[in-house]
């Protein structure tokens, strides 16, 4: 083989090598920075917004999708400045994001609740949704870790009457309330904190 073309073959394998090396590494760091340390065994976090029928909670797209909303509330966070609490009511469900101010003016969006009381929408292969019953409930997220009622003393604020819940991907959290005969009356979807 001639000196020139063996120089360009190792230059190729040279760029290569470095080129998978750093996607390789690449891999890793994200799935390192944002993997919160768990995967669901039941519904990825991706799966809530897809019973939706939306790719994922972007607030832009929720209102491209869904149009204007039947109730829209914006009211300052009580204890932080510069943040804004944002609530879209469609007829089955509702979804509550915070607004942040930076200092240039430009403003960020992220989703923190996605309450559903509406009895069409379901999620995962089990179904589970509002009419579901508590045995049905368990059955799907067994596998999955449990809420204490400790823990869930944080959620009752944004979610009143939870029952219990379980954590889901990345640690979000799945909450559930029930009426007296133990069947689902309304469900919320807590993403991962970021």
């Amino acid at each position: 083989m001639p000196r020139k073309k063996h120089g360009c073959l190792i230059a190729f394998l040279i760029v290569t090598a470095l080129v998978v090396s750093y996607l390789v590494a690449v891999f890793f760091y994200d799935r390192e920075m944002t993997d919160y340390g768990r995967e669901s065994n039941y519904l990825s976090n991706r799966g809530y917004a897809h019973a939706l029928g939306l790719r994922n909670f972007n607030y832009d797209l929720v209102l491209q999708t869904f149009g204007v909303p039947v109730d829209k509330t914006v009211q300052e966070h009580p204890d932080l400045e510069d943040i804004m609490l944002i609530s879209l009511e469609y007829p089955e469900f509702r979804l509550n994001y915070t607004e942040l101010t930076e200092f240039d003016g430009s403003t960020s969006r992220s989703l923190y609740l996605v309450t559903v009381w509406g009895e069409s929408i379901k999620f995962g292969r089990k179904q589970i949704g509002v009419g579901s019953s508590r045995e049905e409930v368990h059955k799907a997220y067994e596998k999955e870790p449990k809420i204490s009622q400790g823990e869930l003393a944080s959620s009752v604020e944004d979610f009143p009457n939870v029952a219990e819940g379980y954590y889901g991907e990345d640690w979000s959290r799945i909450l559930f309330c029930y009426d007296d005969a133990g069947i689902v009356t309304s469900i919320a979807y807590e993403p991962p904190s970021n």
